[in-house]
C-alpha cells in the first residue's frame, strides 16, 4: 500500500514539474527579428527591450480605444543608406510589462522620384531574399489603387509574406512606407 501512494505521490508531482516547465516555454516569448535592414529590434520584444536595443525613444503615443496599444517613434534613423522614420506598435497598455512588439514601420521621402522606385526595389529584393526560403512564401504587386479604402496619390504596393512575417510596401509620390507584422 506505502509503495502504490509513494508511486502515486511521484507520478503527480512529476505531472506537476512538467507542466510548470510547459507554462514557462509558453510564457516565454520567440523573438522574430523585423528583418528592416539595420534593425535590431525583434517582434516578441518587450519596450525596455526595444530602448536598450533601439536607444531611448523619440516619442510615444498611446492607443486607447478599440485597439489598446501604444507606440515608439523613432526619427532620423537610417534604411539602407536613406534617412527615414521607424516606429514600434505594441500589443497592450504602455504601463503593461507584458506588452510587445507586433509591428514595425518605416517612413521615407524622398526629393526626387527615380530614389524612390530604387529604393522600392532594394526593400522588395531585400525582403524577397530575407524571406524566400519560408513555408507560405507569397509575393504580390499591384499599381495604383485596387481597393476602394486605398488613396487616390497610391503609385504601387507590394505584399511580401511567409510563415514569421508580413511585409506591406505602399510606393507613394516620391514617400514609401513600410510595414512588417509578426506573424509569431
Amino acid at each position: 500500500m506505502k509503495k502504490e501512494k509513494l508511486g502515486a505521490l511521484v507520478f503527480w508531482a512529476s505531472l506537476l514539474v512538467l507542466a510548470v516547465c510547459a507554462f514557462l516555454l509558453v510564457g516565454r516569448p520567440t523573438l522574430i527579428p523585423t528583418g528592416i535592414p539595420g534593425d535590431a529590434v525583434a517582434f516578441g520584444m518587450g519596450a525596455e527591450e526595444v530602448a536598450q536595443t533601439a536607444g531611448p525613444p523619440d516619442g510615444t503615443c498611446s492607443e486607447n480605444g478599440v485597439r489598446t496599444g501604444f507606440f515608439l517613434y523613432y526619427y532620423q534613423r537610417e534604411v539602407l543608406g536613406c534617412p527615414a522614420t521607424v516606429s514600434y506598435t505594441f500589443h497592450g497598455r504602455q504601463e503593461n510589462p507584458r506588452a510587445r512588439v507586433a509591428e514595425a514601420a518605416v517612413d521615407m521621402e524622398f526629393t526626387t522620384q527615380a530614389e524612390c522606385d530604387r529604393m522600392l526595389e532594394a526593400l522588395c529584393a531585400h525582403f524577397r531574399e530575407l524571406m524566400e526560403g519560408e513555408p507560405r512564401f507569397d509575393e504580390y504587386g499591384s499599381e495604383g489603387p485596387v481597393r476602394a479604402w486605398d488613396p487616390p496619390e497610391l503609385l504601387r504596393s507590394r505584399s511580401i509574406t511567409g510563415a514569421r512575417r508580413s511585409v506591406f510596401i505602399s510606393q507613394f509620390p516620391c514617400r514609401i512606407f513600410l510595414e512588417v507584422r509578426g506573424n509569431g
